[in-house]
């Protein structure tokens, strides 16, 4: 029945639906995917990215929320659900490559095991970059390895890479590996040969080129192309130059690495990270071993596999810090790997122990999600909601209490503001951590611009209520700390406390000029 590639399609959804619905009804996952619904809902306003809002994510990110509020309407549920369909078309191409350069059987086992774990990886139950960006990657790589490397193809395929960087920026440095891994694919010798690289290396380059043109082209008709170059150039270099080295961000993702396999994300990653990273991996590094019963399509298709994963870890280790939910980049591809070793196990002599371990492992996955519906069903039943998290609350109560719509400052659970149809107070405001990120505001407002100046511009709006976790630890340098808890005692007082959240009301005998 799984032969039909409709009928897989159809498999991989509700799979990725089942796994992923009860997570469609928390606020707040991961407070990026927040950061980006207010850059979908800016730019359904009306606004250029970074003309309103700043942050240093390019701008098909931007692009892409605004097409799921759009299509699916201006809720969280929309927004997860879109993240679904990009998790099963994502599985679906999986599937495509693996039946290309293997058989059926790798495909369905290589999607079925990226669907799970995309949704238990760190923040994979929220809709992330990765988990957009992954979709134009694999497509490319779909067209490259399923049909000839025409002009035409190749012109697309470099358009669909250049789009997934264009949505996480690190994958320039993949667009850039596989474009030399497919020159380097064609032999050298006869004149027409290297005729036949310099054409296939234009198209490639000109389909990438095309799209990073379309982002310009509304910069350009305003005459405001400088900030497109701010947005994308400027800002992304200023994030990866200024951040760790290359040493200490390997050191970050190894330590993310240890505590998953240690099981302290959860015992259901920790058995699918076994089953897919580290399987995956072992086969890897396994090619060797049996290369040369490879056909050639066969290798030049896993060379190019291979290539996108280390140009994959190249990036991340360029990026600067290595956050938990990069992982989720490597999932395709490493599943690919692993469903070919799990695939040989089970017709081995291990067949039995391996079968197994896998249906261990998908038992304590299908106790976790079912523990995440049992929470759902708590809400609806005790709490007679099925929306619950404290970024509702939070919106609800600014709803009741700044009827005037005065500002507002919020250092956590800035979704909020959307909720709220609000705006955050300063364009780096977009991702509250920005405001501890010194190298971002001055990459954006000059040199002079620091967390003090940022802080500044915010507390001279005498917002109504100053709301977070923690706020009394929220900045890194101790005096801009000092500073803040100087304002929270002299002109704020205390509401209440929800979920962890602080709310604190501006006195109305506050100065105005403090």
């Amino acid at each position: 029945m799984l032969e039909d590639t409709k009928w897989v399609f159809i498999y991989l959804f509700i799979l990725a639906l089942v796994i992923r619905l009860p997570y469609f009804f928390e606020a707040v996952i991961d407070w990026d995917e927040s950061t980006f619904i207010l850059f979908g809902q800016s730019i359904l306003d009306g606004n250029l990215p970074y003309t309103e809002l700043l942050d240093a994510k390019p701008p098909l990110l931007w692009t892409s929320f605004a097409l799921f509020i759009l299509v699916f309407g201006k809720t969280v549920v929309s927004i997860r659900l879109a993240g679904t369909i990009c998790v099963a078309l994502t599985a679906f191409m999986t599937y495509l490559i693996g039946c290309k350069i293997w058989d059926n059987k790798i495909g369905v086992i290589s999607a079925t095991l990226f669907t799970i774990v995309s949704a238990l990886s760190p923040s994979g139950q929220a809709v992330m970059s990765e988990h957009i960006a992954l979709l134009p990657l694999m497509a490319a790589l779909t067209l490259l390895i399923t049909k000839e490397n025409t002009l035409f193809n190749l012109f697309i395929s470099g358009g669909l890479i250049t789009t997934a960087s264009l949505i996480r920026l690190n994958l320039a440095y993949v667009a850039i590996a596989v474009g030399l891994s497919l020159l380097c694919s064609l032999p050298m010798n006869v004149h027409r040969e290297r005729k036949l690289i310099l054409y296939r290396g234009l198209a490639y380059a000109f389909g990438g080129f095309w799209i990073v043109f379309l982002t310009v082209i509304p910069y350009l008709i305003l005459r405001q192309e400088e900030i497109w170059w701010l947005g994308v150039v400027t800002t992304s270099f200023s994030y990866a130059n200024l951040q760790n080295t290359v040493f200490v961000t390997l050191s970050q993702e190894i330590t993310t690495i240890r505590q998953i396999l240690l099981g302290q994300e959860s015992i259901a990653l920790l058995g699918m990270a076994i089953l897919v990273w580290l399987g995956g991996l072992l086969q890897v590094f396994r090619i060797p071993i049996y290369w040369k019963r490879l056909d050639t399509f066969q290798q030049r298709s896993i060379i190019l596999l291979f290539v996108t994963l280390i140009g994959i870890e190249i990036s991340l280790l360029k990026s600067g810090y290595f956050h938990p939910h990069y992982l989720i980049q490597f999932n395709a591809i490493i599943s690919l790997f692993a469903a070919t070793l799990i695939n040989g196990l089970l017709s081995s002599r291990y067949g039995k122990v391996v079968t197994i371990f896998i249906s261990l492992v998908f038992f304590i996955v299908f106790i976790h999600i079912g523990l995440k519906y049992g929470r759902l069903g708590y809400e609806i039943i005790h709490n007679h909601r099925i929306l619950y998290g404290s970024a509702y609350q939070i919106a609800e109560f600014i709803k009741q209490e700044n009827t005037e719509h005065q500002p507002v400052l919020l250092l956590t659970d800035h979704l909020a503001y959307w909720l709220t149809n609000t705006k955050p107070l300063t364009p780096a405001m977009t991702h509250p951590s920005n405001l501890n990120k010194e190298f971002l505001l001055k990459a954006w407002f000059g040199e002079e611009a620091s967390t003090a100046t940022e802080l500044s511009k915010i507390l001279r709006q005498q917002p109504k209520f100053i709301i977070g976790e923690e706020v009394g630890s929220f900045f890194k340098k101790d005096t801009v700390q000092a500073y803040f808890n100087e304002t929270l005692n002299l002109d704020y007082t205390f509401v209440k406390k929800t979920d962890d959240v602080e709310i604190y009301k501006r006195l109305t005998s506050a100065s105005v000029g403090s």
